[in-house]
């Protein structure tokens, strides 16, 4: 049996790259924050164009040349490496050299226009994880090269469609570009930010997207600060978390004040265990601050991060949760007319609650009981049983029909629910 990696293998290591490369200092409070943040950069790196500027700090080596020589070396599977010497002209960062050497991985089948280069060639290179294979170990290639749009090397005598400067404005001229890498080639920002691109623009028009926002990745320079401050002090709670983690792209004595103020933040979010059941309520802003100011170094207590729910609040997430999983599920005419609490058990020294969830449809009532999966077959209420949501003894909820369903009704709500037999 061969031993090579499949084709779906690799994509999977190079998304793990690619992942991988995407973190910075702040991914620790950034994972706090993941779920509650809404505009596109809760997702850094992720589906946005970078700028010349972004490119260019981003990268450890930036330089221009022709290429010297392109040799293709097979690897495992489909895998195949460009292996590159560039005769520099000009070095925009990194240390002086006149041969500058690096390596390309892709599948065989993924066409390199650069290598057909007459002229020069402009690349920004770094050294990447490079996931067990040796052949990458410690070798430069083009940065973030499986999800860097555009691709980071530059044909100068056709350039990318879209090459964009830090202020959203297109390049057509390479003299433009190299100064740009020149000018930025020294920068010492190691964060960016991404800025929306207007739809109604003409880079929104050039670009084209119709399904959602399209962002560029810019240097986090100084001056954006002052709206993540402005975000900090925001009454939405899902942008004061947003501005923790952008203000940690500009550390400073104003940062840090702003994430002991957000430590006494009250907003919550519920953190859910199996089925709709609360297993904690978090302070979540205040959290993401904690962790910011670790992330940074800072000496700070740690203040309560979480806490456990009150009967209300597990009694009213049920009740939203489940009645919306009803009103989404339940089809043919069937309304919800009531979602409720029903018979409760103390298991394992905490309250579990079993929920009854009505519903009409004309003239004909049924009662759906929602009984915790954990329960045993003695405290199970009468009924039909139409199945579980999971087959894990520990999770899932068991659904006891009381009332009238045909059987295509039954057999359309045991599908839209995804429900399993029930084991014996």
């Amino acid at each position: 049996m061969s031993t090579q990696p499949t084709r779906h293998a690799f994509i999977q290591q190079r998304a793990r790259v690619a992942i991988r490369s995407v973190c910075v200092s702040v991914c620790v409070c950034a994972c706090v924050i993941l779920g509650c943040l809404t505009s596109a950069s809760a997702l850094p790196g992720l589906g946005a164009e970078s700028s010349v500027e972004w490119l260019t700090c981003k990268s450890e080596v930036v330089a221009v040349g022709r290429l010297q020589s392109v040799t293709t070396v097979n690897g495992p599977g489909d895998v195949v490496y460009e292996d590159t010497i560039l005769a520099v002209s000009e070095m925009f960062k990194g240390p002086p050299v006149r041969e500058l050497k690096f390596s390309h991985r892709h599948f065989r089948q993924e066409k390199q226009p650069w290598i057909e280069a007459k002229g020069e060639v402009l690349v920004f290179l770094a050294t990447e994880d490079a996931g067990g294979e040796k052949h990458m170990e410690g070798v430069l290639s083009p940065v973030n090269y499986f999800y860097c749009h555009p691709f980071p090397i530059f044909d100068l005598g056709q350039l990318p469609k879209f090459c964009v400067d830090k202020d959203l404005n297109m390049i057509m001229d390479p003299q433009k570009i190299l100064s740009l890498a020149r000018t930025w080639g020294s920068s010492k920002i190691t964060h960016c930010v991404e800025l929306e691109v207007p739809f109604d623009s003409s880079l929104g028009r050039e670009m084209g997207y119709q399904r959602h926002q399209p962002t560029i990745e810019v240097p986090a320079e100084e001056k954006y600060r002052a709206k993540y401050v402005e975000m900090a002090g925001s009454e939405n709670p899902s942008y004061r978390a947003e501005a923790v983690y952008n203000l940690l792209k500009c550390p400073g004595p104003e940062t840090e004040r702003i994430l002991r103020d957000l430590l006494k933040d009250e907003s919550t979010t519920i953190q859910s265990g199996s089925e709709a059941d609360v297993a904690e309520v978090s302070f979540y802003v205040r959290q993401a601050a904690f962790r910011g100011l670790v992330s940074l170094g800072v000496q700070v207590a740690e203040p309560p991060l979480k806490r456990r729910p009150t009967a209300e609040e597990s009694r009213n997430h049920r009740t939203q949760f489940w009645g919306s999983q009803f009103r989404m599920y339940m089809r043919g005419g069937w309304k919800v007319e009531s979602v409720e609490d029903g018979a409760s058990l103390q298991l394992d020294g905490e309250a579990s609650t079993s929920v009854v969830v009505t519903c009409s449809k004309d003239g004909r009532r049924c009662c759906f009981t929602l009984v915790p999966r954990k329960w045993g077959k003695e405290q199970l209420p009468n009924g039909e049983d139409l199945g579980t949501t999971s087959l894990e003894s520990a999770r899932g909820r068991q659904f006891i029909l009381t009332g009238t369903l045909s059987k295509k009704e039954k057999a359309n709500f045991k599908e839209q629910f995804g429900l399993y037999a029930t084991p014996r």
